[in-house]
């Protein structure tokens, strides 16, 4: 009902016309077998994650041993494991206990105890004293939970014991703002990230035309053709003053080759599906997640405090520690150092995250597969090939 409501049925149906029934019913069945609620431990803090909420009837106990896949609409109640149309009673309190962790709200007012949700008409609004008594119950010290539509993307309430967090911005035609956390393991607060969609139309490129090829082509000193990714990145976002991921996007709005970004291909026919060009590379992917695992070992290496982030302090020891094995030197201009870090930190908070230490590996191997039969140049006194 929900899915054919806010239109997934139909985009499942537009797009996969001949296999919409069997893919709509696969669907069914995978979300019928997600985790109802997941438990996360940091190091000073015990986390229940839950997408509506809790209700004193709710018994985390019976949560788990129930039989997940039985509850296909929580909408629309399972049938009876008896054979009966009806559920017993002791079926219809575990049907009202998914109810309420899938639709239940903190109580507007802030009132004590636990009441019907008269705004949804399922589940239940929870108080303050309703949150402390199952937080202490189960030993945990914050929920987590959507559900609902915030201006800022989160929102704070009970004490600071309830945290929700909305990652739609500009839900249903709004102008709210997206948030996701990030709960660094040594931290007792959760780092909050807020966002918004912002629309962009292929028109605002052309409109910059002109503007975007005097700035590649001043960038382009030496008249190559080519820039770097993050040149070419900086000029994307200062000219059309719109704040994206553009090393990720590229490759569907530019081609590059090994020695860079081709930014004279910007313009050819709007580049938005270069399959041809995506097909050439398939083998970049493949080495990519054929070493992944390697890559996140690495990345928890160099990560020594399990931050989940590697900071400037670890990666100057790790880059330290590679020239001293090579070189017998941990001697280093640290303005090679930033310049490293730079060019990894790809959304520029001055720490780099698994995913963009995964991307900077990905942007090596292109630039690496095209060298393999050439030469290598003769070593210079410091010389970092891997990062």
């Amino acid at each position: 009902m929900l899915s054919s409501h806010f239109g997934f049925q139909d985009e499942v149906n537009n797009k996969y016309r001949r296999q919409k029934t069997p893919l709509l019913d696969l669907f069914k069945d995978v979300f019928s077998w997600l985790p109802i609620y997941s438990s996360v431990y940091a190091k000073k803090s015990k986390l229940m994650i839950v997408h509506g909420g809790i209700s004193t009837r709710v018994n985390l106990q019976r949560i788990m041993s129930l039989t997940r896949n039985r509850y296909i609409s929580i909408e629309v109640p399972p049938k009876s494991k008896s054979g009966g149309q009806q559920l017993t009673p002791d079926e219809d309190n575990e049907y009202r206990q998914m109810q309420d962790l899938l639709w239940s709200d903190p109580d507007p007012h802030n009132r004590q105890g636990c009441r019907n949700n008269d705004d949804r008409n399922i589940g239940c609004f929870f108080g303050p004293d309703i949150t402390e008594q199952f937080l202490n119950e189960y030993n945990y010290s914050m929920l987590i939970r959507s559900h609902q539509v915030k201006e800022r993307g989160y929102e704070f309430t009970h004490d600071h014991k309830v945290l929700t967090v909305f990652s739609a911005s500009n839900y249903c035609g709004g102008s709210n703002w997206g948030a996701v956390i990030r709960w660094d393991y040594n931290e007792q607060e959760p780092l909050l990230i807020q966002y918004k969609t912002e629309y962009v139309e292929m028109e605002k490129l052309s409109f910059n035309k002109d503007l975007l090829e005097k700035e590649f082509q001043r960038a382009d000193r030496y008249q190559t053709n080519h820039l770097s990714l993050t040149v070419w990145s900086k000029i994307m976002t200062n000219v059309l003053h719109i704040d994206l991921p553009w090393l990720i996007l590229r490759s569907k709005l530019v081609q590059e080759d090994t020695q860079g970004i081709l930014y004279n291909t910007m313009f050819d026919g709007y580049i938005l599906d270069n399959t041809r060009f995506q097909m050439s590379n398939t083998g970049i992917m493949e080495d990519l997640y054929m070493w992944k695992d390697m890559l996140i070992r690495l990345f928890n290496l160099i990560d020594y405090d399990h931050s989940g982030f590697i900071s400037r302090n670890e990666f100057s020891d790790v880059v330290k520690l590679i020239l001293y094995d090579e070189y017998n030197t941990d001697d280093i201009d640290e303005a090679y150092i930033e310049e490293l870090i730079s060019a990894m930190d790809l959304d520029n908070n001055g720490r780099i995250d698994i995913n963009e230490f995964l991307e900077s590996f990905r942007i090596v191997n292109v630039k690496k597969s095209g060298r393999l039969n050439q030469p290598r140049p003769p070593r210079k006194k410091v010389q970092i090939n891997n990062f």
